[in-house]
């Protein structure tokens, strides 16, 4: 949904009148109201007719840009970065309530003089008070582990006044923990927020929301091609037993920058070893644990920051134990003098079912 936006006619966002409020950083609030989504209709008699109250602070900026240099930012035009965190009472003892922190990306698409609409990204930790257990909580067979993962999806409309911006948002959030921790269905929640963003007071203005983020020597950079590697280790549990497993993934692929530096593409090979697949439990099936993949890959950047979408096909494994397809989305930071190394997390998985969650050291070994 990010992605579609970017392709919108510009012309939808150049007659925005809102440059009295854009170049500053702001405080925000909001209050929501929602439900819980069952993941498959098994679940309903659990989690159906479940609701949830919540409330959302932080902190934000748009991102102005200083000079022609700054593509990315002219690109997504002047998108939002900030930082927030949120509370959500959830009707239901079986999963409890739920603590989130992280940060979010808005994404403009269209303006008038008063209202402004964005997409958003929100990602970073949740915490659900309530775990499965199998004497004290049996029927949560949705969250494993108090601490998970949360990403959030949604639509943003933004109605601004002199020194305030009311806004309406309707948000789709999952948190899961990529098998770290089974039973690892998730919780989704359908939300709508109401809420308002104050703009810091005058004098106390953000100094980031005025400073090149990402130094005018690595946007000008003329090279756009570079092979990378990625090692990714994994500590993940056995469906079968929920014993946990150390695994991992190591991957050697070639990069393309292009449409001005705002997006990449290229491809891959994964090695992968998944040591929670337990053949010793299956008789009819290979002991072996590996498998060996092609991908194909799509990434987004904002400055330092980037979402990198694949999807591959495994060329040989030794257990068929889910679909010859896979995906992986993951969000990463940049850094180093040349910004050629990147950290991040990643899932990996089968037609969305994860299989686990990655954490990611890469580098970009030689670049032309």
């Amino acid at each position: 949904m990010i992605l579609l936006t970017a392709v919108l006619p510009e012309r939808c966002f150049a007659q925005s009148r809102l440059a009295d409020f854009r170049d500053e950083g702001y405080y925000f609030l909001g209050v929501n109201r929602g439900g819980v989504i069952p993941n498959e209709p098994s679940d309903s008699p659990v989690l159906g007719g479940v609701y949830t109250t919540g409330i959302n602070l932080g902190v934000g900026a748009r991102m102005t840009p200083m000079d022609e240099s700054e593509n990315w930012k002219y690109f997504w035009r002047c998108p939002h970065f900030g930082l927030k965190f949120g509370y959500e009472h959830i009707t239901s003892k079986v999963v409890g309530d739920r603590f989130a922190f992280g940060a979010y990306l808005g994404i403009p698409f269209a303006a008038t003089r008063h209202w402004e609409f964005l997409s958003f990204l929100d990602f970073g930790m949740s915490y659900l008070t309530n775990t499965y257990d199998s004497v004290t909580n049996p029927d949560n067979m949705f969250i494993g582990s108090h601490h998970n993962a949360l990403i959030s999806l949604g639509l943003q409309a933004d109605w601004h006044l002199p020194n305030v911006v009311l806004y309406s948002q309707l948000a789709f959030s999952h948190s899961s923990n990529g098998t770290l921790q089974l039973p690892n269905k998730g919780v989704n929640i359908l939300r709508m927020e109401l809420g308002a963003k104050i703009r810091f007071p005058e004098g106390n203005q953000s100094a980031g929301t005025q400073r090149t983020v990402v130094p005018d020597a690595v946007v000008n950079d003329p090279r756009r091609n570079s092979i990378f590697l990625n090692l990714s280790p994994v500590y993940n549990s056995s469906r079968k037993t929920w014993d946990h497993h150390f695994s991992g993934s190591a991957s050697i692929g070639y990069r393309r920058m292009g449409w001005g530096k705002v997006f990449a593409y290229g491809g891959g090979v994964d090695l992968m070893y998944d040591g929670s697949l337990e053949q010793a439990h299956e008789p009819h099936l290979p002991e072996n644990n590996y498998a060996v993949s092609a991908y194909g890959l799509l990434e987004a950047y904002w400055g330092r920051f980037s979402l990198r979408g694949a999807v591959g096909y495994y060329a040989w494994r030794g257990c068929d134990f889910a679909l010859p397809f896979y995906e992986r989305i993951g969000v990463y930071y940049s850094f180093g003098k040349r910004v050629r190394q990147y950290v991040g997390a990643s899932i990996k998985a089968h037609a969305a079912h994860a299989q686990f969650l990655e954490w990611t050291y890469g580098i970009s070994v030689f670049s032309w």
